[in-house]
């Protein structure tokens, strides 16, 4: 303990030394203590924060991925080879000992596009050789990480609304939401970095020319977050596309005729596809990313053998399987059991010889505590654009929410209605500049792709607070754009007054 505190001490002065230093934390009319204040928070959220978090959710995402990383790092010192071959995916017999011990390595099958998972534990892993197995230093760079990613954020703004710095500084770092799942070892303190740096290195898309450290500081940033959520590229490259279009046309107020004529090409590329090119058909990728979450969220058991699965519910698992270890069973005789492939309806019967084959658990969870049943895709576009405005306003406004009880949940419900009231409050009594149209669009594009395709794939309502996080800050963005201090001075003025 005493050890681990005296890294931790190391770390903290380590990265206070950097932002006092450093010219990038700071900014015209804030104070460098600000930042550092900031960081500092970050820090105690990260700490007091996991030790509520982990008393509520003693199994979770961030110990296992932390304890893989462990059961790693050890592996680096009994056998290098079997080390860089895991850390790098390749698997084969020899591996099965290690594997059987990585917690969410095997949940491959549950991702569309990369396994966010393999990702985390090799960040982790990383960590390792300079933490010493001290897990909170495992927070506090997560911590820095997030704060230099805020901070390109906060920066990249700055460009734009330098009349409102601190404002700006507060629903950027300070939001809840934002300032308590970045400060721990979750995949938002990367999601903020990745954000960060594409926003900053092409001024919101605004930037007229690219220098090559631009470039690759660009690419750095769309890597982290392809990595670490992909999902969040289709989100955030519409809009900046369409920033770069707008900044370099020669019609200054032509940006909502840009916006509308990208958004309507990108609509009839996914038409294209979805008709022409099954192979590449986003809806039906949208589909199954929401059946693989489906198959997540409800829990059970996932077995694979000879590249197929068989699903058996988590309270039926002891009556249909005979358990040989933690990652192997046998499927008991005289037992119907269905097999699929993946992103293939599980609709074929096992044969005969199926049950003589050694099965290896590729997922064994209980279902999540807040879970609920959505309305499942078709492929079809037509459902796709009618189901879209619900998923955007059950999002939107968390009309689920109030069915659970959770902590966490009943937070981001209270965080969630006081930031639209906050921006109810700025439309009314705000007064919004032509020249922020292009960073309110973004903003506004970016909420709506995220809040539709967490709408449309996420039936666990703790995940949602989580996936909704990199939203809350550009709804405050936008609140901070359309502020307005004369008018709410002059509204509160005249409200006391007739109360006088």
């Amino acid at each position: 303990m005493i050890l681990e505190t005296l890294i931790c001490t190391i770390y903290i002065f380590l990265f206070t030394y950097i932002v006092w230093k450093s010219a990038f934390f700071s900014a015209a009319g804030v104070p460098k203590s600000y930042f550092l204040s900031v960081f500092f928070l970050k820090i105690i959220i990260g700490v007091v924060g996991w030790q509520l978090y982990n008393s509520f959710y003693p199994v979770n995402d961030a110990i296992g991925f932390y304890n893989s990383s462990k059961v790693l790092y050890d592996l680096f010192f009994q056998n290098q080879e079997h080390f860089f071959k895991l850390f790098f995916g390749q698997e084969d017999d020899s591996l099965k000992p290690y594997l059987v011990q990585l917690t969410g390595w095997e949940d491959g099958y549950l991702t569309l596009f990369v396994n966010d998972s393999r990702t985390i534990i090799r960040y982790n892993t990383i960590l390792q050789f300079f933490s010493f197995g001290a897990y909170h230093v495992h927070t506090i760079v997560s911590c820095f990480l997030s704060f230099v990613g805020l901070t390109f954020i906060y920066k990249s703004l700055l460009f734009f609304i330098k009349e409102k710095s601190k404002l700006l500084l507060v629903v950027i770092f300070l939001l809840p939401s934002v300032l308590f799942w970045s400060s721990m070892v979750f995949k938002e303190s990367l999601v903020f970095l990745g954000l960060g740096l594409v926003l900053y290195h092409s001024h919101i898309g605004l930037r007229r020319a690219y220098s090559l450290s631009s470039i690759l500081y660009l690419l750095l940033g769309f890597l982290f977050m392809f990595i670490i959520k992909p999902y969040l590229l289709f989100c955030l490259l519409p809009a900046l596309i369409a920033n770069a279009i707008f900044v370099r046309l020669k019609k200054p107020r032509g940006v909502v005729f840009v916006y509308l004529l990208l958004f309507s090409f990108l609509f009839l590329i996914v038409i294209g596809l979805h008709a022409l090119l099954p192979k590449y058909d986003l809806i039906q990728k949208l589909k199954d990313k929401q059946e693989l979450f489906n198959k997540s969220a409800r829990g059970g058991v996932y077995l694979t053998a000879n590249d197929y699965y068989v699903f058996v519910e988590y309270n039926e698992r002891y009556d249909k399987l005979f358990y040989l270890s933690d990652s192997t069973c046998r499927l008991k005789p005289n037992v119907a059991f269905k097999k699929f492939r993946l992103n293939q309806p599980d609709s074929t019967l096992i044969k005969t010889e199926d049950y003589a084959h050694l099965y290896k658990i590729a997922y064994d969870s209980k279902p999540a505590g807040s879970y609920f049943k959505m309305d499942e895709l078709d492929g079809s576009v037509t459902q796709l654009l009618m189901l879209s405005p619900r998923k955007l306003i059950n999002v939107l406004f968390l009309t689920d929410f109030f069915k659970q009880k959770g902590r966490l949940i009943r937070l981001s419900v209270v965080e969630n209605y006081l930031l639209l009231l906050a921006l109810l409050m700025a439309i009314c009594f705000g007064d919004f500049e032509k020249k922020n149209l292009p960073i309110v669009l973004f903003c506004l594009c970016f909420v709506v792709s995220l809040y539709i395709i967490t709408g449309f794939t996420t039936p666990v309502l703790g995940a949602i607070v989580r996936y909704k996080v990199p939203a809350a800050t550009f709804l405050g963005v936008i609140i901070v754009i359309l502020y307005s201090p004369q008018k709410w001075k002059l509204f509160l003025m005249r409200l006391f007054s007739k109360r006088s």
